[in-house]
């Protein structure tokens, strides 16, 4: 499984990325999300998108848009701090701190690909 990681903080998206790859994941992160959006338009080998909500350059929300208008079937987990956050069109929202072993049981369930009712967001309070 391929995961699409955007967190603008450099140190939680570095010890995102090596958790996942510990457990097996592959990913490819950005601290950018117009650079992360670059890259899932030059060719979408991903399974599951994992973005942040609040970011300088691009909101979590116009990342989930951009990538919804590109893909409209691909898992998209949203990670905030932020509980007062507007209604995503989004899988999953967890809130930080993530539990690592929650997400993986998540991404373990999505599988490759699988089509999501996108009128229902998993909200996971940890």
């Amino acid at each position: 499984m391929k995961l699409l990681l955007i967190e603008d903080d450099k140190p939680s998206l570095h010890a995102l990325e090596a958790t996942l790859k510990m457990l097996g994941f592959d990913s490819e992160a950005f601290s950018d999300p117009e650079e992360a959006i670059a890259r899932f338009q030059s060719g979408n080998d991903f399974d599951v998108v994992i973005t942040d909500l609040k970011m300088p350059k691009l909101s979590g929300a116009d990342v989930l848009n951009k990538i919804r208008s590109m893909d409209s079937i691909i898992p998209i987990i949203i990670i905030t701090a932020h509980r007062d956050h507007p209604q995503l069109n989004t899988d999953l929202v967890f809130y930080k701190p993530v539990d690592i072993n929650a997400l993986v049981k998540y991404l373990k369930s999505f599988n490759s690909r699988k089509v999501s009712d996108n009128s229902k967001t998993t909200e996971v309070k940890i």
